[in-house]
């Protein structure tokens, strides 16, 4: 239990439920810190980008979450569902015109 701090002792005083949610939050804890030093890196490397390639953070670097996320929005049922959604807010412009 030395991942989330807690002895062997207070550990058994939780339920699984209680450490799967401490051992959630720490992952997205973790997530936020990554987050912020790759903002401060944006920051600190754009007077030094003379080429003006890095527009984003991401650009510097992506993280393996965001990836995921990425191919996820490239399935065919999801390019299906924003194509109708596309659809649906052309019809409705339309009768609004």
């Amino acid at each position: 239990m030395g991942v989330l701090g807690l002895s062997l002792e207070d550990a058994r005083h939780l339920s699984i439920k209680d450490i799967t949610h401490a051992l959630a939050w720490r992952r997205y804890d973790r997530r936020d810190l990554f987050e912020m030093a790759r903002m401060m890196a944006f920051y600190f490397v754009q007077p030094y980008d003379s080429k003006k390639k890095i527009k984003k953070p991401s650009d510097l670097f992506k993280f393996p979450y965001e990836e995921v996320a990425a191919a996820e929005l490239m399935t065919p049922e999801a390019i299906a569902a924003r194509e109708a959604m596309f659809a649906k807010w052309d019809a409705q412009m339309k009768t609004d015109a």
